[in-house]
């Protein structure tokens, strides 16, 4: 196994995220200067109709972009998680179940719901104005784009591009070097600071928290990916099926209660993995007989 020093243990922790917001950041300019060079070009330099296009183009088609950055990153991320896992201890017991699939899935809706019941019911959201201008922005582009690239960005891009990196990459790579608690609090952190702003941050950083101590308890990374997914999907049955007027109390009191029946048939029913090897080519001592 290869040692480290402090250093490297820091570098080899953040550069994947630097390579995320890159990647991101990249796409997202390259897209917008293309979308406006061709809006200027067809109705002339700075003028309305050429905003006004170039506008209307990316509120229908703007989520395709982050799809493709999302693609970019996931094909970057699954390089550094074969890397990754070549220093990672060995679990038996990983496979994903039936059960833990269908608890997960329950546990991560009823968070999601207790999440928004929260935020409505303090008023957390109106503490940032700025950003419920730029939410009600975000929530133009997704309202304009067709349901089948809405759920492919935030039910299947986002969970897998965002587990592998904060759960798969960074999570493992502290645990190299941090103790198993704090591991979880620093990578939780980064995953809050990924979605760069606080009111969206804060309440990541909590399921974060959720999302490291699924995959600490059953090692396999497939579990908070389907976490994350049935977190987010959770957001359209809301929507879609509820919708926005109904009674935050009503919501929040069932949405406690089956998370929190599913947090103790998870740990109540199902087996947590195993350790089998402390490090690649390093066997755990036997006890003495």
């Amino acid at each position: 196994m290869v040692k480290y020093s402090i250093s490297q243990h820091v570098w080899r922790s953040i550069y994947p995220l630097l390579i995320f917001f890159c990647i991101v950041f990249s796409v997202s300019s390259l897209s917008g200067y293309i979308v406006y060079a061709v809006a200027e070009s067809r109705h002339g330099l700075w003028t309305d109709a050429a905003a006004e296009a170039a506008d209307g183009f990316i509120m229908r088609y703007g989520l395709w972009f982050l799809v493709l950055a999302n693609i970019i990153n996931c094909v970057f991320f699954m390089i550094i998680w074969r890397k990754t896992k070549k220093d990672l201890p060995k679990y038996e017991n990983t496979k994903l179940t039936v059960t833990v699939t269908a608890l997960t899935i329950l546990l991560c809706a009823g968070l999601h719901y207790t999440v928004i019941s929260i935020i409505d019911l303090t008023g957390f959201m109106y503490l940032f104005p700025s950003f419920i201008e730029t939410a009600e922005e975000i929530a133009a582009v997704f309202a304009n784009a067709g349901l089948l690239v809405r759920i492919i960005v935030a039910v299947i891009a986002a969970p897998v591009v965002e587990e592998i990196l904060c759960r798969g990459i960074v999570l493992n790579r502290l645990l190299l070097w941090m103790p198993k608690w704090v591991a979880m609090l620093v990578s939780s952190v980064l995953f809050g600071v990924i979605h760069l702003n606080i009111p969206q941050g804060l309440p990541a950083f909590v399921i974060g928290i959720v999302f490291s101590m699924l995959y600490l308890r059953y090692r396999n990374l497939w579990v908070p990916i389907i976490a994350h997914a049935a977190y987010n999907f959770a957001n359209f049955a809301f929507y879609l099926v509820i919708g926005e007027e109904i009674n935050t109390w009503l919501l929040l009191a069932p949405s406690i209660l089956v998370a929190g029946v599913c947090v103790l048939l998870l740990i109540k029913i199902t087996p947590a993995a195993a350790l089998v090897q402390e490090r690649a080519q390093e066997p755990i001592a036997e006890a003495p007989q």
